[in-house]
């Protein structure tokens, strides 16, 4: 009876010492549910900043331009006027970059450093990608790409965002489907509207690679 109750109790310790175990390997379990890999993505961020990017070099060349009028005194009131309006504008250009998230966010993969772009100050999309990223600022997010002669490549399937899986409080995503088979410049129209329903539309060169 005694030898009984010592093998009831032994087997009661194993069984709980196997729940332990098991529970905390359920912890270590790698995450499987992520859908991201390191090339099937595109960031908006990175595309916004390039758009802002643009804009900074062209109000820029307007300053440069305005002051150097100014300087040889063939200015008058309205090219004043207009010089504080530009350097307004790039105080505003440069405080929106500056509140741009960086990547990674949300534990992200980074993407690999791609092949160079044959076109300068161009966004490179691969074209087996998949999906478009932003931080959860934003509530709706409309991605279409064109090619240079304006022929619709693909679009999102829709302006819902998703939070994405294991990231939702920091990541949110959307499917982007492209036309496969095209290889070349192309420009990217994107629309978004942020958590105080603020709306901002621009657009930006791209590449479209293999």
């Amino acid at each position: 009876m005694i030898k009984s109750t010592k093998s009831f109790y032994l087997t009661i310790l194993v069984s709980c010492f196997i729940m332990l175990s098991c529970d905390d390997n359920v912890n270590e379990v790698p995450n499987t549910e992520n859908i991201l890999t390191e090339e099937n993505y595109i960031y908006e961020s990175s595309m916004y900043k390039q758009y802002l990017n643009t804009e900074i070099s062209y109000v820029e060349e307007e300053i440069a331009t305005l002051q150097a009028i100014i300087d040889n005194n063939e200015g008058n009131a309205e090219t004043q006027a207009n010089l504080e309006a530009a350097q307004e504008e790039l105080m505003v250009l440069n405080s929106k970059i500056a509140t741009l998230k960086p990547m990674p966010i949300g534990g992200v993969p980074i993407p690999p450093p791609p092949p160079p772009c044959p076109t300068i100050m161009s966004t490179c999309i691969p074209i087996d990608v998949n999906y478009i990223v932003c931080d959860s600022n934003y509530t709706s997010l409309t991605v279409n790409v064109f090619s240079n002669a304006e022929v619709l490549l693909g679009s999102t399937t829709n302006s819902a965002l998703a939070p994405l899986p294991n990231f939702g409080a920091e990541t949110s995503y959307q499917p982007l489907t492209l036309e496969q088979g095209y290889v070349g410049d192309a420009f990217i129209e994107i629309i978004k509207v942020n958590t105080e329903g603020i709306t901002t539309a621009y657009q930006v060169q791209a590449y479209i690679r293999e």
